[in-house]
């Protein structure tokens, strides 16, 4: 996918403010685009004197910010097998036998639960710190992340779920 930060592939200097994406929009559209299987390219329009609009140097420090933290989960990850709900979105490592939660919403119960995946998690950690998460395990397959009470990420936090076997199997 190949989309500029506000709605103009060139330097406009008129750019509506309503038009450009926040830094939350831009990490979720990166998020979003690796999830379904596919890469994202951002389109920056340098003005006359070669230099970025503030709004778009912003945007690129923050994302390059976010994946010094939680690159791991976006290069090399392609979509998961398992389906993303509202809230959230998962990238997998199958080659790590790793699963990538990036949690949009932060759930009231702290809880996410990821339907059908039928493995055994071995461990479930947050990228930004290393915090290990706790996991619990339904008979119908289902894996619950409770997540900590206190948000460590101010975007898009990620949970690293290493499991053993196989997604559904």
């Amino acid at each position: 996918m190949w989309l500029g930060l506000g709605n103009c592939y060139v330097y406009y200097r008129f750019e509506p403010e309503i038009n450009i994406l926040t830094i939350e929009q831009t990490l979720r559209m990166m998020v979003d685009v690796v999830a379904d299987g596919g890469n994202v390219e951002f389109n920056l329009g340098p003005k006359p004197d070669g230099t970025l609009v503030d709004f778009e140097t912003e945007r690129i420090k923050a994302m390059g910010d976010w994946l010094a933290v939680n690159g791991q989960s976006i290069y090399g990850a392609d979509r998961s097998p398992v389906k993303s709900r509202e809230g959230f979105r998962l990238t997998h490592r199958p080659d790590l036998n790793r699963l990538y939660v990036h949690v949009y919403d932060w759930p009231e119960d702290g809880k996410v639960v990821l339907t059908g995946l039928g493995l055994e998690v071995r461990s479930a950690s947050l990228l930004a710190n290393g915090t290990k998460v706790s996991t619990s395990s339904s008979d119908s397959g289902d894996v619950v992340v409770e997540l900590p009470e206190k948000r460590p990420s101010e975007h898009v936090t990620v949970v690293a779920i290493d499991y053993v076997g196989e997604i559904g199997g």
